[in-house]
């Protein structure tokens, strides 16, 4: 079992406080009929997601607003990590790195990270055009796993899988996997593309029901709470093309 009930009683009850605070669909409808940014964030603030967007300022670039995001990403999992039994932390605050993969799959196949990952502690180690000084960087951060030289695979949600999987207390990794496996797209068969995201959606909220009472509803619920700050994100970033687009036309 993943976890025992007892040891999970509590975290369950905040877990469904949580899980039942996140924004339904006629939320999304409201936030994401707005053009302009500010309009936006206004609608997204007057929704669940306030806690999402409070630190951001309309007047800052897509790349400081991104960052933004990721903070309160990392903020969330550590505030659930603190619930857990000690032995289901590590595992739990791992999942911090989800919103760094599409960076490290860049660097991962042989790109260079942007200028703007300099500025996020978490990223910097990937940053810069040396292989030796990020291989350094990235070993005195503890990413080592992450580094290109280190061979296959090329992946890195299968690297951050792996990790997960070191982590895990071994007796409770493969029911704790599922809900991973379908946000990762490692699974067989797993959604993958925009289409398929309320199917994918659909199959972590019952995963959390399933596992109610375990460390599998904690992991279903930041699954599903990752699901939403991606399509927060998407949002954000069309408001402010939008903008931008008008700005061009107006010139």
């Amino acid at each position: 079992m993943p976890g025992s009930r007892a040891d999970y009683a509590f975290v369950q009850a905040r877990l469904q406080a949580r899980h039942g605070a996140r924004p339904l669909s006629e939320d999304w409808s409201r936030i994401e009929a707005a053009r302009s940014l500010d309009s936006f964030l206004a609608a997204a603030k007057a929704s669940p997601l306030a806690p999402w967007v409070e630190t951001i300022d309309p007047s800052g670039d897509i790349h400081i607003i991104e960052f933004r995001l990721r903070q309160q990403w990392r903020r969330y999992v550590d505030d659930l990590s603190r619930w857990q039994p000690e032995r289901w932390r590590a595992a739990t605050l791992w999942l911090k790195r989800l919103v760094d993969l599409p960076v490290i799959d860049h660097v991962l196949a042989g790109g260079i990270a942007p200028d703007w990952v300099e500025d996020d502690p978490a990223l910097a180690p990937f940053a810069g055009w040396d292989p030796a000084a990020r291989s350094k960087a990235l070993a005195d951060a503890g990413l080592a796993l992450f580094d290109p030289a280190n061979g296959a695979p090329r992946s890195a949600a299968k690297r951050w899988f792996a990790e997960w999987q070191r982590l895990c207390p071994a007796a409770n990794k493969a029911a704790q996997a599922p809900a991973l496996l379908v946000l990762l797209g490692l699974e067989d068969g797993g959604p993958r593309g925009l289409a398929d995201r309320e199917a994918l959606r659909h199959r972590l909220i019952k995963l959390f029901r399933k596992g109610a009472g375990t460390s599998l509803a904690v992991c279903s619920h930041l699954a599903l709470t990752f699901l939403d700050l991606e399509r927060l994100r998407g949002g954000l970033a069309r408001a402010r093309l939008f903008e931008q687009t008008l700005v061009a036309e107006a010139s």
